[in-house]
């Protein structure tokens, strides 16, 4: 498990989306006991058992703080074979946290504010370049899985539930409305959708760094900590073997005037909302993938509505 050192998280007290992750985060830390916990593996990923041996804290609680822990963002949970099943590894998620103390401008509660939001069916991409191994499975069947990039072409792609492949990117246009960016100053956009790396059956510990592009600009790249199977994914069809690949984490990639973020951390500050130029045109470009020179060439999984843990493909929402 390798902490991304890049995870600094930035909440503002003015934005409606932060104020429950504000919430999460003062509860996770609410209690000595709590911070004892969470003081144990930083830097040094552990077991819950371990953590529970060191702090002299119950196997149960200890449970109960990491999964408040791992709700607010600070860290990340992943399952190890033990010898008993499945074990239980947390991992210190984020370095440091800002909470911004803003007042609420004007503009944040004009009543003419929008929201846009649009799902995308995985296999409906509008440009591929990706290479093997690599396939496609529907909720029902198999649509390709002989390692060939150009069955990505197939028309059947439409009804892909589950695609992966090692490097490459896979793109997609969203179409906005007409009459949205008029008379409105945009305040974010996100893509939030379900990612894991790639390799044979399945691997819990292979990183993969996946990047993100939008309108042309690399956003961000984030490290997948593995290829997670062993256990059916809530949505994975019953004809999919256990062994391979199952299910991911859901992600969540936005932009606002503030900078881009990860899963609520600030990433970058200097890709924002304006610098993408949303408002000069009428669509969107998202584009996901594993670039040759990535540092973690694990390949990637993507999935959809009926297919892993999250009932959902690609949602963008604009506002």
């Amino acid at each position: 498990m390798n902490i991304n050192v890049n995870r600094h998280m930035k909440l503002l007290i003015n934005k409606p989306d932060d104020t429950t992750k504000i919430a999460k985060l003062c509860y996770s830390l609410a209690s000595t006991d709590r911070i004892r916990v969470f003081k144990t593996f930083l830097y040094h990923p552990k077991s819950i058992s371990t953590i529970s041996q060191e702090t002299g804290i119950s196997i149960s609680t200890v449970s109960r703080y990491v999964q408040d822990l791992a709700d607010a963002g600070l860290i990340s949970i992943t399952y190890q074979p033990g010898i008993k099943g499945h074990t239980k590894f947390c991992a210190q998620e984020t370095l440091s946290c800002k909470l911004v103390l803003e007042p609420t401008s004007q503009k944040s509660s004009n009543p003419a504010h929008r929201e846009y939001v649009l799902e995308m069916p995985i296999g409906m991409f509008s440009s591929c370049s990706v290479t093997a191994p690599c396939g496609m499975l529907g909720a029902v069947e198999a649509l390709a899985i002989k390692d060939n990039p150009a069955m990505f072409f197939l028309p059947q792609r439409v009804n892909a539930e589950c695609l992966w492949f090692n490097t490459g990117m896979l793109g997609y246009t969203f179409p906005i409305p007409d009459d949205f960016t008029k008379d409105n100053e945009l305040q974010s956009l996100s893509f939030s959708f379900e990612v894991c790396s790639e390799t044979h059956n399945y691997n819990p510990d292979w990183p993969s760094d996946i990047t993100i592009r939008i309108n042309g600009q690399d956003v961000l790249t984030f490290t997948s900590p593995g290829d997670f199977g062993g256990t059916r994914g809530k949505f994975t069809p019953s004809y999919w073997p256990v062994t391979c690949t199952q299910y991911g984490i859901l992600k969540k990639v936005e932009v606002t005037r503030y900078g881009a973020f990860l899963d609520g951390a600030l990433i970058d500050e200097n890709i924002t909302i304006e610098t993408l130029k949303i408002a000069e045109n009428n669509k969107i470009s998202f584009e996901i993938g594993v670039k040759e020179t990535a540092v973690h060439r694990g390949g990637i999984n993507m999935f959809g509505k009926n297919f892993g843990d999250f009932n959902q493909a690609i949602v963008m929402t604009l506002k």
